[in-house]
């Protein structure tokens, strides 16, 4: 099993080194690649965190922080086939080489609603709501981890690289192919395994436990398992369901969010031009060579000071307006969701009730009658 490791400054790796593992060569013996400088967004698989000011904090979608689900695993490879939700961080995309000997199966894949989008765009990331601006979903579903199978050629073909020391012992022969087919699980993503993503620590009786919440432990167990040459324990493993979300209240959701949220943006612009303009009239104020601004000034200054306090409320009004809408339409299929299951089953009552009373009735009128 292989993570995709990128490593972060330190003693031994400073400030300004490459960070990033550069298995390309390695990779391409195997016949796949991983995207350079590529992390992928998801919009469907976006996971809710807060964001905003000390006075403002709201739940926004982290387009880079993924949870997957049934329909981004394969159902088909016993790694995946029973496992429920898994989290991921800033993942990468693999994809296949044509003509390549192995076979590239994706195990872990984005949705449809997925985008690649530059590494760069994640240094020193701020606000993670800013990701959403200019999304455009591709339409392409993404390689998140994958089992490579079949035949290896060596990375080395013409043997070992000529600065590295034998090691010591009996010389080993050279292998320019793998003498058996191999069997390797490729993730494209080493905060797989990180506690923030699939555990959370929980006081019990003045002990620490740990209870998780996703199934990306049950993912590197199941490989270990496949990998070690047993599929006979993969069937008792992963089959909890930790969550059942609202899938339709997520999707109108994101509707109401991408409709509200370019209306809040143009505010914010109308907003930031207004007060542009009010920082450079006060600058004229305060000039000592200008004491005292000029009429046309003065009605420039009170109307750019109503404008700001019209779009501040307006932008509030629309922030506000998008937590309302979405509100009410999680309110309105919950309760429909809710309510349809008791009236299903009580008008199946009613009917299985009144069918047996119209049978009864029928054999009281047959009986009478043969009498």
């Amino acid at each position: 099993m292989l993570e995709i490791q990128q490593s972060r400054p330190s003693q031994f790796n400073p400030p300004g080194s490459p960070t990033d593992s550069n298995l390309d060569r390695l990779f391409a013996a195997w016949g796949f690649e991983m995207v350079p400088n590529t992390v992928v967004g998801d919009r469907f698989a976006a996971r809710k965190v807060n964001a905003g000011t000390s006075s403002r904090v709201q739940a926004v979608d982290y387009v880079a922080w993924l949870n997957l689900r049934s329909a981004n695993f394969n159902k088909d490879d016993y790694i995946t086939a029973d496992l429920s939700q898994i989290n991921m961080a800033t993942s990468g995309i693999l994809q296949p080489h044509e003509g390549a000997k192995t076979t590239f199966e994706p195990l872990l894949m984005s949705s449809e609603s997925a985008e690649p989008m530059p590494a760069q765009r994640f240094n020193a990331l701020i606000d993670p709501s800013s990701l959403r601006d200019g999304f455009k979903s591709t339409g392409i579903r993404y390689t998140l981890a994958a089992r490579i199978t079949g035949p290896l050629d060596s990375a080395y073909p013409m043997g070992p690289p000529a600065d590295q020391k034998p090691a010591a012992g009996p010389p080993v022969a050279h292998l320019a192919k793998s003498a058996t087919p191999a069997s390797i699980v490729v993730i494209a993503d080493t905060d797989l395994m990180m506690d923030y993503l699939w555990v959370q620590q929980r006081q019990f009786l003045g002990q620490r436990i740990a209870q998780a919440f996703a199934n990306n432990g049950d993912f590197i167990a199941n490989i270990l398992d496949n990998l070690s040459g047993s599929n006979a324990l993969i069937s008792i493993r992963g089959r909890a369901s930790f969550s059942r979300p609202f899938e339709r209240i997520d999707a109108l959701k994101r509707q109401a969010d991408e409709r509200l949220r370019s209306k809040a943006l143009e505010l914010q612009t109308e907003l930031q031009q207004t007060e542009h303009k009010l920082t450079e009239l006060q600058k004229t104020r305060n000039d000592q060579s200008s004491i005292m601004l000029s009429p046309e000034q003065e009605a420039e200054l009170k109307r750019f000071t109503a404008e700001k306090t019209r779009v501040r409320k307006e932008l509030r009004e629309t922030e506000r307006g998008l937590d309302v809408d979405i509100n009410r339409l999680g309110s309105r299929l919950k309760i429909i969701n809710i309510a349809i299951a008791p009236l299903i089953v009580a008008l199946a009552g009613v009917f299985i009730l009144s069918t047996r009373r119209r049978r009864r009735a029928g054999s009281s009128k047959t009986a009478a009658g043969s009498t």
